[in-house]
């Protein structure tokens, strides 16, 4: 065992008929569950997290009061639109500088990905959150970003009867809980021959003057720029622009039947008779910009984590149900 943990939570179960007469039956079911996990113990996981960080995966920290399946990573705060911004500033906001080679020079945000080795930030790179202020990106800057446990889970439906006539509709949810977006980070990475999405086209691709930034003339969603190479992934780092709110609303069924009365039945083989027609996955409510929100979150230590499963397709279903 990793540590000790703690589980707590309530389930709550009713159902309600507000309405009922000779030929009306109105029913509502509702399911709502809510389940709090903590870590009793601090525990790191052996490996380096930077080095995990640069090759897209979220460093699996065990984290003392953080649920488990936590997700820790980089504060992602958008592209570096010129040279000048690539200057670290210290907590004030002043440029930070340094003596070399005979001069004062100003130093340039990196990020360190070995004791040997780091990168130094160019226009039109990603930026990310220097936590200290130090001028270097690297695991003292790994803060937690969310989780994938939900805060609640449920489902409600509606089953209403009119004579003959049913209506079954069902809806389940999740809410509060966090999706890594694995896919989105593999189709916009733009360091590799592999197919990329549309969105890549908002890429940057020049740098922008102060003046321009000022004005508002730069385009909305502005993405990192292009940069091919084996070990050019320091635009698509473990980092909060691929964390996403996965709540979501799903109308999962909905079923309408037709029973036959038993007077129509009366001289045949048959005791008992419904037609009816079903429908699955009609819509899902969400903010999540991936193919479907409900990934799984069965798993033990990496809950919430988008590999670009097959969507839950539109399913319809006509059948009819006897007895003899």
């Amino acid at each position: 065992n990793y540590a000790g943990m703690e589980n707590r939570g309530w389930e709550l179960d009713f159902d309600f008929i507000p309405y009922r007469t000779k030929d009306w039956n109105i029913k509502v079911s509702a399911n709502f569950a809510r389940n709090e996990n903590k870590l009793k113990d601090d525990l790191e996981t052996s490996g380096s997290w930077t080095s995990n960080t640069i090759s897209g995966y979220y460093p699996t920290l065990l984290v003392k009061g953080q649920p488990l399946g936590s997700f820790y990573g980089y504060i992602y705060e958008g592209v570096y639109l010129n040279d000048e911004q690539t200057i670290a500033r210290d907590a004030n906001g002043n440029k930070i500088m340094t003596y070399k080679d005979g001069q004062l020079q100003y130093v340039h945000m990196r990020f360190n990905y070995t004791n040997d080795d780091s990168y130094t930030f160019k226009a039109g790179d990603a930026k990310y959150k220097d936590v200290n202020h130090d001028g270097n990106i690297n695991e003292q800057d790994v803060v937690y970003l969310g989780n994938g446990m939900p805060l609640f889970t449920g489902g409600f439906g509606i089953n209403v009867k009119y004579k003959q006539w049913t209506l079954n509709t069902f809806f389940n949810f999740r809410y509060g809980n966090d999706v890594v977006n694995i896919a989105r980070a593999s189709m916009e990475s733009m360091h590799s021959f592999n197919n990329q999405s549309t969105s890549v086209l908002r890429r940057w691709r020049h740098e922008y003057t102060n003046e321009q930034i000022a004005n508002g003339e730069v385009p909305s969603g502005l993405l990192p720029r292009a940069y091919f190479g084996s070990n050019a992934t320091y635009n698509s780092l473990a980092s909060s622009r691929y964390v996403e709110d996965g709540s979501f609303l799903r109308f999962k069924t909905a079923t309408l039947s037709y029973s036959f009365p038993k007077n129509l039945l009366k001289g045949t083989f048959l005791s008992d008779a419904k037609i009816y027609v079903q429908m699955q996955n009609i819509y899902c409510w969400t903010k999540y910009t991936g193919m479907d929100p409900e990934v799984s979150i069965s798993k033990p230590q990496n809950p919430g984590y988008d590999t670009s499963n097959t969507p839950r397709p539109h399913e319809y279903t006509l059948g009819i149900n006897v007895k003899f």
